[in-house]
């Protein structure tokens, strides 16, 4: 679609848009690639997110691409974080050894 925009001319005035995380992965794409359509005449069309021009519609776009950015980032976290406690738990289980101790009362212990 991008190397559409940039022949000349170009056949079309509009890109349908489904969701904006469709549309790029990041803010900075979606800026440059909104800047090139701005620059060749060509509307970007939300089909699922009606934003609109507005003081107000802009904002909301933000927060909507933040998010779409941060998800993916966060469910790599998450997923390490799984990984990490699965192989502690496998470790676990192939010693025999638990998280469980038995308390120690008064300096003693067994």
């Amino acid at each position: 679609m991008i190397a559409d925009v940039r022949r000349k001319p170009t056949s079309f005035e509009r890109v349908l848009v489904w969701k904006l995380s469709r549309f790029v992965r990041n803010r900075e794409d979606s800026i440059g690639y909104k800047l090139l359509l701005g620059r060749h005449g060509i509307q970007a069309v939300l089909m699922n997110e009606p934003i609109d021009n507005s003081a107000t519609g802009q904002m909301m776009e933000g927060i909507i691409e933040a998010l779409d950015e941060f998800y993916p980032r966060n469910l790599a976290q998450v997923n390490a974080v799984i990984t990490r406690s699965k192989a502690v738990f496998e470790h676990l289980r192939y010693t025999g050894d638990s998280f469980i101790r038995r308390p120690v009362i008064c300096g003693w212990s067994d």
